[in-house]
């Protein structure tokens, strides 16, 4: 059992004398707005039974001068519904009151108190009821476990509660049960209900609760008139609050909450935290609360003239006061009152409520359309261009011929450079992730950087691990080793970014690109072959005036346009000393020197993908930079046509190492919104992500190789490399994976991804073939999914195919591309019916020109039958072709 601190004992004692000289034994409180059933109001006994400190057990306990003495006596008496064990005022019981007799709904059985003086208590015992039980009077403290507990209808009336370790009332159950005229205080939480419990509260005080005043689990609850102060203060609970609401429909009407939520010590939870509930709020007050006076996430928040003033005084989680992410929400009359400009609330919809900041001033903005974002960006950059000796790329062997050509001189090898670009992401709960964009080719712990410094880096904007993940942008011409005063540089950027934390906007757009090639199997561009043309950008504005804060550019490309492949290229020996942010890094900086904000690059995967334009394995520096212009204007192009909006949902992060296909390999993910993203500590074939992004249950997937290294990295392959006899470099020579690695990573991040986004992972289902034209027979696929495949015999063909039942394809991935060799289908469609015949069908794609060889869809109908038709494929090159259906 959790044990708290008595903080508390002084100011409650005398909180106890004050309300029970206040309140007479037997006092029922009048109805107060709230329709109280006629046992309340107007409670009528049945059969008394009497219980008394100096009665006798063998009494029959019927009047006061025959009055049984123990509550395990009292539990054994014939009880029907309507009558009342009445314990005596000024007494004191040590026992646990477990009766098994329940009474009915508009006739309880009663727990009471008779005479005069102060209530009688139960002191470090409980009571466990069944249901249709009304307790009226009773003191309870002291008790380690709940003090009144129960699956059904339970009332309690003009009753207090203290020193409990526990809940002071923990009920479960569908019914109607009322708290009327309560005390709670110095209790770890006061109310707590779960399975459906219907619960009217009404002119309740809670003081000094520890976790919560009141804990609510799918349960639907009205609370009237109550107060709630110096509560949600335990460090047991790191979501602490006043109250906490999760999968409830809730009223709360003059409901005044102050004082409370200080987490910890620092402020750390929120007034009220609600999870998917429905709020309804009328004439509130959240006044001086520690933290956040509200976090809703998800569900639907109308709240109407409430007051929201002094709130999160500490500004724990930056200067949150009012937060909602994933909720409708509505706010009107009243006001809210800041304590700066910068305040922040997230789909939010303000009718005519008075924004004051804290000096009086009504902040700029119509309230009858303002939508506000909660989430907050801040940038830093850090220079690592060499400035001292140092070695170039990753090769750390001095014996090695070439190391002596690798050694980069500052004075005269500085082609441009080379920096660490730091955005720090937070949301309205406080959580931080930080992202580091690096012009380095990996970067890994004990190699490159001390042991522990992403933990010391974490620790610098208070968040955990594997909340920090750094993405390189694979250049060749980076330095392999930081120096210690890059490492403060980093410090430097990172702290710089916790300074500018601004509320921003986020907004995502897509474009393509043709500036790679896939580059099998000789490491020069490979028009014949596939690969991901995809751009993808992420675009930040400021909140208070809508100007750009910073970009985010996502593709996949190597970085090795200005050096070479030391095994095919030595003729170009001059090129390994130079420092180079190379092609994508110089991107980068042509957007910076356009625009008046960062651009970070994410380098997708792509083991297989070098820039189209080095046929040679190099390319003039010169050349380089025209091509890294020409990137930064498509990204520009994709970047200004982005609209950013509020941003829903809250960071996560999650990291897992996984041992197989001959290698361990490091993941991270994180999602914000319906962005997610998946990294790999490994050169990892696009097409595998392509498979990732595809199966993905977010909107936008982005993702990177070589990501939180904290192991030898190498060459990822997908499946069909090793079997399409093309070999290569990377299947070959530089790749300590097996086939056995794209099932691993694909179902790896489908878990990941899932898990973040609260979505199952989708499973493969088992489809057959009914017809097809210009195929070879359908076969079974070998790396053990499910699907079926077919080898094509001339440039058009067509398959189709009998999901089995009539399937929701809104739910469901569809995945075509290929599975073993080279030229897709770049221009196919695909059609769906209700009959095999397709005598009527709907076409839900149709692409021209794609060159993603894996690209999922998922469309709004419904359909049992679906044909896919290639409309172009070389017939002279064989290959097996994959379709899948994953829900």
């Amino acid at each position: 059992m959790i044990s708290r601190p008595r903080k508390f004992t002084k100011f409650c004692t005398f909180l106890l004398a004050l309300f029970l000289t206040l309140s007479a034994c037997t006092t029922v409180p009048s109805e107060n707005e709230v329709s109280l059933p006629n046992f309340i109001s107007n409670p009528t006994y049945g059969t008394q039974y009497y219980v008394s400190s100096d009665g006798n057990d063998t009494n029959d306990g019927t009047s006061p001068e025959s009055a049984i003495q123990t509550l395990e006596r009292a539990m054994q008496l014939s009880l029907n519904p309507g009558d009342a064990i009445l314990l005596r005022c000024g007494d004191v019981w040590s026992e646990t009151f477990a009766p098994t007799v329940s009474g009915e709904p508009d006739s309880p059985l009663f727990l009471g108190s008779y005479g005069e003086g102060s209530r009688p208590a139960l002191v470090g015992s409980s009571a466990t009821l069944p249901s249709d039980w009304c307790i009226m009077g009773i003191s309870f403290s002291g008790m380690t476990a709940p003090a009144v507990s129960g699956s059904g209808r339970i009332h309690f009336v003009n009753c207090d509660f203290s020193d409990t370790a526990s809940a002071a009332i923990a009920l479960s159950g569908a019914s109607d049960s009322y708290i009327i005229n309560c005390l709670f205080y110095d209790t770890f939480v006061g109310i707590a209900t779960a399975a459906s419990q219907k619960l009217y509260v009404t002119n309740c005080d809670f003081r000094s609760t520890g976790d919560a005043a009141i804990i609510i689990d799918s349960s639907e609850i009205t609370l009237n008139s109550c107060t709630v102060t110096n509560s949600g203060i335990s460090s047991q609970n790191t979501s602490a609050a006043a109250l906490v609401l999760n999968n409830s429909k809730v009223t709360l009407q003059q409901v005044h909450v102050s004082a409370s939520s200080d987490y910890a010590g620092i402020g750390g939870g929120a007034a009220v935290a609600s999870n998917n509930s429905q709020l309804i709020l009328s004439a509130c007050e959240f006044v001086e609360n520690t933290g956040p006076a509200f976090s809703a996430n998800g569900g639907k928040l109308i709240a109407s003239d409430c007051i929201f003033r002094d709130n999160n005084t500490n500004m724990v989680g930056g200067n949150v006061a009012f937060s909602v992410s994933d909720a409708q929400a509505t706010l009107s009359g009243g006001s809210l009152q800041l304590h700066n400009d910068a305040q922040l609330y997230d789909d939010v919809i303000l009718k005519k409520t008075g924004i004051i900041s804290a000096s009086g001033e009504i902040l700029k903005g119509d309230p009858d359309t303002a939508i506000i974002s909660s989430l907050k960006a801040g940038t830093g950059i850090a220079d690592i261009t060499p400035t001292e000796e140092a070695i170039i790329g990753t090769l750390s062997d001095r014996t090695n011929p070439f190391y002596q050509y690798m050694l980069c001189d500052p004075a005269e090898d500085i082609l441009d450079n080379s920096y660490i670009r730091v955005l720090l992401l937070e949301d309205s709960n406080g959580t931080r992730l930080l992202l580091l964009s690096c012009d380095i080719l990996y970067l890994e712990e004990g190699n490159q950087i001390p042991e522990n410094t992403r933990r010391q880096w974490a620790d610098l904007i208070g968040t955990v691990p594997e909340n920090v993940i750094w993405v390189p942008n694979h250049t060749h011409q980076g330095i392999a080793k930081l120096e210690e005063g890059h490492l403060a540089n980093v410090e430097k950027a990172i702290n710089d970014a916790v300074a500018t934390l601004t509320p921003v906007k986020l907004g995502v757009g897509y474009g393509q690109s043709d500036l790679g090639s896939n580059r099998r199997p000789y490491l020069d561009p490979n028009p014949e072959l596939p690969f991901d043309n995809t751009l993808t950008c992420l675009r930040f504005t400021r909140v208070d005036n809508g100007t750009d804060f910073a970009v985010l550019v996502h593709y996949p490309i190597h970085n090795t346009a200005v050096g070479y492949n030391v095994s095919h290229y030595s003729e170009t020996l001059d090129l390994l000393s130079k420092n180079s942010s190379e092609l994508t890094g110089l991107a980068m900086q042509e957007i910076e020197n356009q625009r008046d904000y960062p651009a970070f690059y994410f380098n997708g995967f792509s083991g297989n993908i070098t820039p189209n334009f080095n046929g040679s394995g190099w390319a003039e520096y010169e050349t380089v930079k025209q091509y890294a212009k020409q990137f930064a204007d498509t990204s520009l192009a994709v970047i200004d046509n982005i609209a950013t909006h509020c941003v829903p949902g809250t960071l996560a992060a999650s990291s897992s190492v996984k041992t197989g296909a001959n290698h361990i390999a490091l993941f991270s993910a994180f999602s914000l919104g319906d962005i997610g993203f998946f990294g790999i500590s490994a050169e990892t074939f696009y097409e595998i992500g392509s498979s990732i992004v595809a199966l993905s249950p977010f909107e936008t997937t982005l993702t990177s190789g070589l990501t939180v290294c904290g192991v030898e990295y190498s060459y990822a392959p997908s499946y069909a490399a090793f079997h399409d006899g093309l070999d290569g470099y990377e299947v070959l020579e530089a790749s300590k994976f097996n086939d056995e690695a794209e099932a691993l990573f694909v179902s790896s991040a489908s878990e990941m991804l899932a898990q973040l986004s609260g979505t199952a992972v989708p499973a493969a289902r088992s489809v057959s073939v009914i017809s097809s034209t210009g195929v070879q027979q359908p076969e079974a696929a070998c790396d053990g999914d499910i699907f079926t495949a077919c080898i094509p015999q001339s440039g058009h063909f067509s398959i189709t195919f009998d999901l089995g039942e009539t399937v929701d394809l809104s739910r469901t991935t569809l995945s075509f591309g290929t599975f073993l060799r080279s030229d897709i289908a770049s221009n196919y469609q695909i059609w769906v019916s209700d009959t095999p015949d397709f005598t009527t069908s709907t076409l839900i794609a149709c692409e021209s020109g794609n060159s993603v060889p894996i690209k999922g869809y998922a469309v709004p109908h419904a359909a049992r039958y679906l044909r896919f038709v290639s409309l172009d494929h070389d017939e002279t090159i064989p290959a097996l072709y994959e379709f899948a259906v994953y829900q």
